[in-house]
């Protein structure tokens, strides 16, 4: 916008100098009086060159600041999928760290039972075997009772 402030100036005032040029064609004091408004002209156009370049100067070095904050908002966004990335990279181990232990829990189970299970059939077994010989035992002192008795009667 001050861009094309300054350049429509610029257009005004070259068309005020060639007024001038023109004026000074017919001579005397006019020709002076132009002369002197031509020469201020001619100032006031190169003050609005060295504002232009100024003008174009900061629009360089704002599109540099842009570039570089452009840069920066890539690289950030860059460190934040890689960030993303390591996260979920981590998150997987974790669950597959915690299936793991789930197997080995599933394991250990299953030979906890199978251990519990022999267990059980031996304290079966050793049950049968000691009721096996209580009945012997209770048969024998049946038998002795009896022959007590028996001998208690003669």
């Amino acid at each position: 916008t001050e861009l094309a402030t300054l350049r429509a100036k610029n257009r005004y005032l070259r068309r005020r100098r060639e007024e001038a040029e023109e004026a000074l064609g017919s001579g005397g004091i006019e020709m002076r009086a132009m002369a002197a408004k031509v020469a201020a002209q001619d100032t006031e156009l190169a003050t609005l060159r060295a504002a232009a370049a100024k003008v174009t100067e900061t629009q360089v070095a704002q599109r540099d600041v842009l570039e570089s904050v452009q840069r920066t908002n890539r690289s950030l966004q860059r460190r934040q999928e890689e960030m993303e990335e390591m996260v979920e990279m981590r998150v997987m181990a974790a669950k597959v760290e915690a299936k793991d232990v789930t197997v080995a829990a599933l394991e250990l189970a299953v030979a906890l039972r199978a251990e519990l299970k022999e267990s059980s059939m031996a304290a079966a077994a050793a049950e049968t075997k000691a009721a096996a010989e209580v009945r012997g035992l209770m048969d024998e002192r049946d038998s002795i009772l009896a022959q007590h008795s028996a001998l208690a009667a003669t």
